[in-house]
């Protein structure tokens, strides 16, 4: 939990520019990045390996093993 004086600052990010404002945001307090992606535009490595590491996660009752999930099937 954060201390309630704490300040944050967040992006959402569907663009290099934004990213480049996001990132060039002065860091003197906390940051949170959204990148808005297309689904599929991921590493290979890491659409492979998404749903190993929600099945630790979450078991067999996670996203992975739902309709509409936003992870892809094994």
């Amino acid at each position: 939990m954060l201390r309630p004086d704490t300040t944050a600052r967040s992006f959402v990010v569907k663009t290099t520019a934004d990213l480049a404002e996001a990132l060039s945001a002065p860091n003197d307090t906390l940051i949170f990045i959204e990148a808005v992606m297309d689904p599929y535009d991921a590493p290979t490595a890491v659409m492979t390996s998404s749903n190993t590491g929600a099945d630790i996660d979450y078991g067999p009752r996670g996203p992975q093993h739902r309709d509409n999930a936003q992870l892809r099937p094994a």
